[in-house]
């Protein structure tokens, strides 16, 4: 079920391989881990999903639609200045 999305997954990280500061997964713990398995088993990228910044969004706490997306932009503008 979520092959299709994770070769995009891969598609997406190979394209932009040193380009681009910051990829963002939704997910839980043990999707993390799907992914993470299949790049590094199945797609041969040795780093797997450490570079991808998952769950997406920092722990600040909230459960909120809203607290999410605040989370979400923090990381942004913390991987953007370099924090």
């Amino acid at each position: 079920r979520d092959q299709p999305r994770s070769r995009g997954l891969g598609d997406v990280y190979k394209r932009q391989e040193g380009t681009t500061k910051y990829i963002g997964l939704i997910g839980s713990k043990t999707k993390k881990a799907k992914f993470h398995n299949m790049l590094k088993n199945e797609l041969g990228f040795k780093e797997g999903i450490e570079p991808v910044h998952c769950p997406v969004g920092l722990d600040i706490g909230g459960f909120t639609p809203n607290e999410i997306a605040i989370s979400v932009a923090a990381e942004l503008l913390k991987t953007h200045y370099g924090k």
